[in-house]
């Protein structure tokens, strides 16, 4: 029996939690969702949102390098402040958030992002990647990172970006060959840092991401 992979790319976490309303008490929910993080990947030349929640009413600012937006919490304390990253300068930022609290996130890069699905049988994760052969040779890995998703709790994705660390063991086997593959190709087409979220245990009901997926504007990433 063959299994497919579906391999789907999206604006930087744009839209799955961002498009649903709050529904129990705000101060039960991090101020920042958890699908954000340190090494995490922006997409580049397109909206993304960054979300949370705090007190309704009150105003939070994000800063990424020199993009700057602000909103207002709504009345069940969901705040989302859109940015479009221009991308012109290469290396890594600092994503700034604050209201009520302050949070920093380092090591950000922007780039595109990718989104990496399929059951768990589907695609196994294993620590070597020597499958890759010569064509991962020419792969910048510091410009790869991956979103392990884990789960969704009270309107939020867990999980935690890891940095591609090596040319044959990448994240202790816990990315997947599609992932891995998805991503060693993006960056050697295009040459531009590359974040995939990978969700190959079916931590998260597979409704979320067919959510992100068809509120993305036209011109989104998609490869199927």
């Amino acid at each position: 029996m063959r299994v497919g992979i579906a391999c789907s790319g999206i604006l930087a976490l744009a839209a799955s939690a961002a498009s649903r309303e709050a529904t129990s008490d705000p101060p039960a929910r991090p101020f920042v969702s958890r699908q954000f993080g340190d090494y995490m990947v922006v997409q580049r030349g397109r909206p993304n949102r960054v979300w949370g929640w705090t007190k309704p009413g009150a105003e939070v600012a994000v800063r990424l390098g020199r993009q700057a937006a602000s909103g207002l919490a709504d009345p069940n304390g969901k705040w989302i402040v859109a940015l479009v990253p221009d991308g012109q300068e290469s290396g890594e930022y600092t994503v700034t958030i604050e209201g009520p609290q302050r949070v920093q996130f380092s090591h950000v890069l922007i780039g595109n992002v990718w989104v990496c699905v399929g059951p768990p049988a589907a695609n196994r994760a294993s620590g070597s990647h020597d499958g890759a052969g010569e064509k991962s040779a020419a792969v910048d890995r510091s410009k790869i990172r991956f979103f392990l998703a884990d789960g969704v709790a009270d309107g939020d994705v867990f999980g935690r970006w890891i940095v591609c660390p090596s040319q044959t063991k990448c994240g202790d086997g816990e990315v997947g060959e599609a992932a891995y593959s998805l991503a060693c190709l993006a960056e050697m087409e295009t040459g531009q840092p590359v974040g995939v979220v990978q969700d190959f245990e079916a931590a998260v009901p597979v409704e979320w991401w067919l959510d992100a997926t068809a509120a993305a504007p036209a011109g989104a990433n998609r490869s199927r």
